[in-house]
């Protein structure tokens, strides 16, 4: 599978559903969790 592909399937496996009523930003831990995925990424890639 290409680096790319993979990247897209781990991405997609993370729940990130927005929860209702939720008065924080982001609003589910998935959220939380993709956005550390793709800062770990970026960094490991050189961006600051």
């Amino acid at each position: 599978m290409n680096r790319l592909l993979e990247s897209f399937c781990r991405y997609v496996r993370v729940d990130t559903m927005a929860v209702e009523g939720s008065t924080t930003y982001p609003s589910s831990p998935g959220q939380l969790v993709l956005g550390r995925m793709l800062a770990d990424e970026l960094q490991a890639m050189g961006a600051q």
